[in-house]
């Protein structure tokens, strides 16, 4: 009797550690997908942004929502702020068309350095 007691213990409290340790786990969890690239078209009305891959020169088009968080050299900024031709880094999710962004890190675009005048 002692002994079935005693499973029953342990298999009571390996129970509750993997329930109880499951949180965790999922938190750390595999990373959402993340794209980088340089804003190509904004339509605020839609909440679109159409973004061109740094990588391999390829188009894709994002929707935001309510829950996206945008930020900007560490700032928290409103979808107002983005702009064709920042570069920004986002994490999604959803496949195929329809790709929502979870959160934008905008980066401010580059600048074009004049060319030096040769003599």
């Amino acid at each position: 009797m002692k002994l079935n007691t005693n499973i029953q213990l342990a298999c009571l409290a390996l129970s509750a550690f993997t329930l109880g340790s499951s949180p965790v786990f999922a938190a750390n969890g595999p990373k959402p997908p993340e794209e980088r690239g340089t804003i190509k078209s904004v339509d605020a009305t839609a909440h679109t942004l159409v973004v061109t891959d740094l990588k391999n020169n390829s188009e894709r088009k994002f929707v935001w929502t309510n829950q996206t968080k945008f930020s900007e050299r560490g700032k928290n900024v409103s979808a107002a702020e983005l702009k064709a031709g920042e570069r920004v880094r986002i994490t999604y999710s959803g496949s195929g068309e329809l790709l929502t962004m979870q959160r934008v890190r905008i980066a401010p675009a580059k600048t074009e350095k004049p060319a030096s005048a040769k003599s």
